[in-house]
């Protein structure tokens, strides 16, 4: 895996990223692999975001009570490995593929109009649309219905609350 490894680590260097972060994404490498039970010849082996999360359930485990006395979170310890893990799989192409969730015409008409009729850049445009998306499937999970007009106050509320 070795190969693998290095691969990613420079695709994400020439993007830019610092080599603080590479150096983290190096460690939680060793730590995806061990806590994955990856090895050479699973080269055809595409993980589903489920074992991703059991393994960083066990991950953080470990890692709150190695370090009982640092005060260290369960869960950002847990969100830490999953967006290493899926991150890396993601781009060896060995995560599945998520579910594809309607998309409101009003996400695409605002992905369109950004894209026409401003001056944001392509990733701007693209994280944001990422973000309704995420909006719009939370509230999904909670209705269980699809709601095609939210008012602007039941969006914030909902985004803070997310957020806090």
């Amino acid at each position: 895996l070795l190969e693998a490894r290095l691969r990613y680590l420079k695709d994400r260097a020439e993007e830019g990223t610092s080599k603080r972060e590479l150096r983290h994404i190096a460690d939680y490498q060793l730590v995806v692999i061990w806590y994955l039970h990856f090895k050479d010849e699973d080269n055809h082996r595409i993980l589903t975001r489920k074992e991703i999360e059991r393994a960083a359930c066990r991950w953080a485990r470990h890692e709150v009570n190695r370090w009982p006395f640092r005060n260290i979170s369960y869960d950002l310890c847990k969100a830490r490995f999953i967006k290493y893990a899926t991150s890396w799989m993601r781009f060896l192409k060995r995560l599945e593929p998520p579910p594809q969730l309607p998309v409101p015409d009003q996400v695409a008409e605002f992905t369109e109009r950004a894209r026409n009729e401003t001056d944001l850049s392509e990733s701007t445009i693209h994280r944001r649309h990422h973000h309704l998306r995420k909006f719009f499937s939370f509230k999904i999970k909670l209705s269980g219905v699809l709601l095609l007009f939210f008012p602007p106050s039941s969006i914030n509320s909902s985004i803070c609350h997310k957020i806090i």
